[in-house]
């Protein structure tokens, strides 16, 4: 997808890199599809990276089932300021913004079927929420972990086309960007 033809503020645009970074630390992603009937769906969910993949996990029962071979968007988003209107104007409300990081992707979310890289998706999410170990690592074929591995649903959606942006001030004029700045330290 053209990022241009996309975002209306160019400045914005942040490179895939980031973008993909952003997904892989979020604490959460948003998944946004529609139900079979066409009424939006949307949940926030856990997600890890593998092999080139967003993935996520869940109950094989719910909503989220209607989540294969559809269509998804799927967003994560870090808020690092909120800028109350007074930091850069005594009396105007309209000066109030976020500064704030947004990535985003869509495809089609399949369902991982084969057992060895459903444990693999799943060791992932470990290593993601659970850096410092203390486990024995997830496999299809290790018996603690069989059960879980046949019995969750595991999603994967291709990380191709991640889109990002970054509204960090950068289109301010220097002085305001500087009175904010001030301002948040404060």
């Amino acid at each position: 997808m053209d990022e241009q033809a996309v975002m209306r503020r160019k400045e914005y645009v942040m490179e895939a890199a980031q973008a993909r970074a952003l997904l892989a630390r979020a604490p959460h992603v948003i998944v946004a599809t529609s139900r079979e009937e066409g009424a939006p769906l949307v949940r926030v969910m856990h997600a890890a990276i593998w092999a080139d993949h967003l993935v996520m996990h869940g109950a094989p029962a719910g909503e989220k089932l209607a989540w294969g071979d559809r269509a998804v968007t799927l967003q994560a988003q870090e808020v690092l300021a909120d800028v109350p209107s007074t930091f850069t104007h005594p009396e105007r409300a309209c000066p109030a913004t976020t500064l704030y990081l947004s990535a985003q992707v869509e495809g089609v979310l399949r369902r991982v079927e084969d057992l060895d890289a459903r444990a693999a998706a799943l060791q992932a999410f470990m290593e993601r929420f659970q850096p410092q170990g203390g486990y024995v690592p997830i496999t299809a074929s290790d018996r603690r972990y069989r059960a879980a591995v046949r019995g969750l649903e595991v999603w994967a959606l291709p990380l191709d086309g991640v889109r990002g942006k970054a509204k960090l001030g950068q289109s301010w004029p220097a002085a305001r960007f500087a009175r904010v700045i001030e301002a948040l330290w404060q």
